[in-house]
């Protein structure tokens, strides 16, 4: 429709297409406008400057004309009418023509719903209910609002308009956003009380919504999240960030090309570790080792491979030998003798899609806390979630003390307690810095079971536990129990098996399973309890009995079994056994008559004389007898041997005949279903005993057939437990998952969301579960430990585009750059908490930690000395820090591909471990290699030495990135790398890396240096890690290497000697 402009106050002339007798008289007289008799089209005349007129159709419904005429009857008045022309001349302030605006929201509050006479909490019957009254409808999802822009002396703040009804009521609108069309509606006025105060009128169409003020904070949010898109910050540092891993996906697929066929496979390290002996050319592998190398630096989450058409045929890389033309890959499955292996990118390409989707749900105000983008970009102004939920100090201060009382000497300490109180009240995000050993996982159990307190303990406060790492939430869960019921943990490791999956539910199942069998057993009639037992676990086994399972079969069973209980049940209730015995009996006769029948037959003596013989085969062959249990054939067979004359012919007739009878009723009887008789057998003895039970000792009886439901059906009672949870477990990935979903709808958003490990995690990652939470988010983390990864590629693809500040912000985890802001914001301050007593190690080895890392927040170490006792005999008694000197002299450091491996280290570790032996027993073990291939070597070479038998426990071994979160009693930390002869004067970055590579970054050593509970026994060249040098460059195992020196009464220096 034509938009016109148009001097305010000028005339403006309404043609009627109506008769000319046909408009009303009254309207000569009466200055407002009555469009009685007015047709569905108009035609507005503007008179132009050279007195000509602009004429258009304003193709409006009728009913809507009506409509909008009459409500601005003030705006109206008839100046007069040519009744030969039929020209109506009106004087009006009023645009001509309809302006097109597009989608326009109106957000309104409380106070506008009080106002539109609807009591409902319904904001759809609100939103109706205001169309109605603020709005002329036309077509489908356009209609016609009538907007006044009002003088100053109303609107004195500026920017706000009139939104007219037709009931005499108009709402005050401000606008509140630009880009996206939406304004507030702040009050409802009467407008007959502005008569000569508006400026001009708006005839607007388009479509016109009415949304809570919930729905106007999305369009808030979404504005103002696109002005950080343009002005840059965290979430266009994230925006780029997800288009650069979408062309790094699509380069590493170009790069791989086409697959690699094999010609044989062959089975390694119990099954799962599969070697593929590669049947391409020598400049095949040579390119897909050069691409290998290059995909390995830019996926660290693991290089996935699959075998071309097998199910679930995929599998991490594990290893590859140019030379051998082989490929090790960790598959699950069985693979065929030769076939063709892909690169997969099916789990990156669904990682990538859930960071994109969480993404889109902060950028369009969908998150469950629809303000949290910008509470992330650290804006002051933002200091509440939209549907947090506080409790007064009281209510909080009962249960924590209700907790704390319970757990007695176990209660948080200070600090512990702080950061509970903050992740409790904070109003949208806390931040809790947990450095190592200070009790994290206590923490969130004890905030976990509190939150479910201050909800009613009705199990319906939705908490979801959430980290990047499996090992991380199955930590977290551990100590999570409520009401006694663990939290479950959905999702699961690639390859691993779905049983493994909710080990937390399965344990507790199979645990209370056991408790209630010795509680059971305990019970005075323990006895009839145990022999209804007994019949169920029977009935189990007998259904795994195949067809065959005959009459013998079922009689010796059931006599077995009958003997096993008359002795077991009282004696005023063994007239059951034989009333089951008998209905055995009754069910399984297939025919009185016919049993006789039989005995009869077999009972014929050949011997008697011929007449009497004659005589007892003619009297069982009765005509009705006849027909009732003998085949046509066997009657003709049995006849014909009457009818022979000679004594001795008939004789061996009547024998064959007898034999034919006897075989064919004896299958007869053999073929009855005994399976299913004896299976009613024993289920009509259980019934008989659980009734006599169930009237003797009521209680008892409920005991057993809750047992008997758990054995039965284990996944009901799985699936039954996981609805009726406060707080389930997953991966920041597979927080979204279907699974989750799957169990409880109301899942799919939680009231609380926990994240530990938060550092660890990328910030792209970290948004997915983050955007669940309704209400609450806690992050645990240390930015003084590991950060997520970033792939190198990435880092050369962005320096390459001159992105140095997109180069910097991605390195940074999330965590660490909302722990620098919101310290540096008085309003955010108090969500910031940090954990400061450790508990982990001896206070000599926290100490030192605390210099080196954690001296800001006061980490102080506590513990009973007795706890970090580990009862090593030799060198090693009363040490909790060793070092073991391989001097470069025993051996270099080398080169694998694109890691590092030197062998004495490994050697040394082997050693050691071999010489403790039994003094390890009952203690975990870890291994740490600086070097992906140093930590492989550990493994395979440790994993052997517990094979045999020569060290009793199993050694954990990995990268420094996989011991992130772990803990063991006693560590090895093997360091790879060695001294040079070539250092240079002075200190300079390069020289360093080139000497020391990643060992320099301040956040690994932290976590390599700090995994152990009791002994850290640290394996490496001693020279490299002494004087000015080595001070500078890696300050942390520098000191760790001269305290091994100097304090002989906790620590010990000695030199490998092989």
């Amino acid at each position: 429709m034509p938009v016109f402009h148009h001097d305010l106050g000028k005339q403006l002339i309404f043609k009627l297409s109506a008769e000319r007798d046909k408009i009303p008289p009254h309207l000569e007289k009466h200055p407002n406008l009555d469009i009685t008799g007015v047709e569905s089209q108009i035609t507005v005349a503007v008179p132009s400057t050279d007195g000509s007129l602009i004429c258009s159709v304003a193709e409006m419904n009728r009913d809507c004309v009506s409509q909008v005429l009459n409500s601005t009857a003030k705006l109206l008045r008839c100046l007069s009418i040519n009744r030969t022309t039929g020209v109506l001349t009106m004087e009006a302030r009023l645009f001509p023509g309809v302006r097109n605006v597009g989608t326009m929201h109106i957000v309104w509050g409380a106070a506008i719903s009080k106002r539109v006479g609807e009591e409902s909490d319904d904001s759809d019957v609100i939103s109706n209910k205001l169309r109605e009254q603020f709005l002329y409808p036309y077509e489908r999802n356009i209609s016609h609002a009538l907007m006044v822009v009002v003088d100053h002396r109303f609107d004195k703040g500026g920017g706000r308009i009139l939104l007219v009804g037709n009931n005499g009521f108009a709402l005050v609108l401000e606008q509140a956003g630009s880009k996206h069309r939406y304004f507030k509606a702040v009050k409802r006025i009467k407008f007959a009380g502005l008569k000569g105060r508006w400026l001009k009128t708006l005839f607007m169409s388009g479509d016109f919504r009415f949304v809570d003020r919930a729905e106007g904070a999305r369009f808030e949010t979404k504005e103002k999240v696109e002005g950080i898109l343009e002005e840059g910050g965290l979430l266009a540092a994230w925006n780029k960030w997800i288009e650069v891993e979408t062309e790094q996906l699509d380069s590493l697929k170009r790069s791989f090309g086409e697959s690699l066929e094999y010609g044989r496979r062959e089975y390694r390290g119990g099954g799962r570790l599969i070697r593929f002996y590669l049947s391409a050319a020598r400049s095949r592998l040579a390119q897909f080792d050069d691409v290998l190398g290059r995909m390995l630096a830019a996926t660290r989450s693991g290089l996935m491979f699959k075998v071309e058409g097998v199910r679930r045929g995929s599998g991490t890389y594990s290893g590859f030998d140019i030379t051998a033309g082989t490929l090790d890959l960790q598959i699950s499955v069985d693979v065929p003798e030769k076939g063709r292996i892909a690169l997969d990118l099916q789990m990156a390409k669904t990682n990538l899609f859930r960071k994109q989707e969480a993404f889109n749900r902060l950028g369009n105000g969908n998150a469950a806390i629809t303000s949290l983008p910008l509470i992330l970009e650290g804006d002051p102004a933002v200091n509440r979630g939209t549907n947090v939920r506080t409790w007064s100090s009281e209510r909080v201060n009962r249960v924590l003390t209700l907790i704390y009382d319970r757990l007695g000497a176990e209660a948080p300490n200070e600090s512990q307690d702080k950061a509970i109180r903050a992740a409790i009240e904070t109003p949208h995000i806390a931040l809790i810095h947990g450095p190592p050993g200070t009790g994290k996982t206590k923490v969130v159990s004890v905030l976990v079971e509190a939150l479910d307190l201050l909800e009613g303990g009705s199990g319906s406060s939705g908490i979801l536990i959430s980290s990047q790492q499996h090992v991380a939430v199955e930590n977290a869960l551990r100590k999570i129990v409520l009401k006694g019921l663990p939290a479950p943990k959905f999702g699961k490791k690639h390859g691993e098996r779905k049983s493994a999956v909710n080990s937390p539910v399965e344990n507790f199942l199979s645990n209370y399973r056991r408790r209630l069998e010795e509680k059971i057993a305990s019970l005075p009639e323990g006895c009839l309890l145990t022999a209804i037992r007994g019949i169920s676990d029977s009935i189990e086994k007998m259904s795994a009995f195949g067809e065959s399972f005959g009459k013998s079969d079922s009689v010796e069973f059931l006599q077995k079994l009958l003997e096993r209980i008359r002795i077991r049940i009282p004696e005023h209730l063994r007239h059951l056994c034989d009333a089951a015995e008998d209905k055995l009996i009754s069910d399984a006769k297939p025919d009185p008559v016919k049993v006789l029948f039989l005995a009869e037959w077999r009972e014929i003596d050949m011997s008697k004389e011929t007449g009497e013989l004659k005589n007892r085969v003619s009297s069982l062959l009765d005509e009705g007898c006849a027909r009732e249990f003998y085949t046509d054939e066997e009657v003709m067979l049995l006849r014909s041997a009457l009818d022979c004359s000679r004594e001795d012919g008939f004789r061996r007739s009547i024998a064959e005949a007898v034999g034919v009878v006897v075989d064919g009723m004896s299958l007869s009887i053999a073929a009855l279903p005994w399976k299913s008789i004896l299976f009613r057998t024993l289920t009509y003895l259980r019934k008989s005993l659980e009734d006599e039970l169930a009237s003797e000792e009521p209680e008892s009886y409920v005991l057993v057939r809750l047992l008997d439901r758990l054995e039965r059906e284990p996944g009901d009672s799985s699936r039954a437990l996981k609805k009726h949870v406060a707080a389930v477990g997953a991966t920041c990935q597979q927080s979204v998952s279907s699974e989750i979903g799957s169990h409880r709808k109301d899942w799919r958003e939680f009231e609380t969301v926990v994240i530990d490990e938060a550092g660890r995690a990328s910030p792209l990652d970290l948004i997915i579960p983050m955007s669940l939470a309704r209400r609450r988010i806690v992050l645990i983390g240390d930015h003084k430990q590991l950060p997520h990864m970033v792939e190198e590629d990435l880092e050369r693809y962005l320096e390459q585009r001159g992105e140095i500040d997109l180069s910097r912000r991605v390195r940074e985890s999330l965590f660490e750059a909302l722990h620098k802001k919101w310290m540096a914001i008085p309003e955010m301050r108090k969500s910031v908490v940090a954990l400061n007593t450790q508990y982990r190690m001896p206070k000599c080895l926290g100490d030192i930690l605390q210099r080196l890392y954690y001296s800001d927040s006061g980490l102080a170490s506590a513990g009973d000395p007795v706890d970090f006792h580990h009862g090593l005999t030799g060198e090693f008694q009363g040490r909790h820090l060793v070092w073991l000197d391989c001097p470069a002299s025993a051996g270099a450091e080398s080169k694998h591909g694109y890691s590092r491996y030197r062998q004495v280290e490994v050697d040394a570790v082997l050693d050691t471990l071999t010489r403790l032996g039994d003094g390890l027993r009952g203690m975990s073990i870890g291994a740490i290699g600086f070097y992906r291939r140093q930590a492989d070597l550990l493994k395979s070479r440790t994993d052997e030495l517990h094979r045999r038998g020569t060290i009793p426990e199993e050694v954990y071994c990995g990268s420094v990135d996989e011991f992130q979160g772990r803990e063991f009693d006693v560590v090895f930390l093997s360091t790879v790398r060695t001294s040079r002869d070539d250092l240079p004067d002075g200190f300079t970055e390069n020289a360093a890396r080139r000497i020391y590579g990643h060992l320099m970054i301040p956040n690994r050593q932290c976590v390599a240096l700090s995994r152990q509970r009791k002994l850290l026994v640290i394996v490496g060249d001693g020279k490299l890690f002494q004087g000015a040098f080595a001070e500078e460059a890696v300050a942390g195992i520098a000191e760790f290497s001269s305290q091994a020196r100097s304090n002989p009464e906790w620590a010990r220096f000695l030199t490998y000697e092989p």
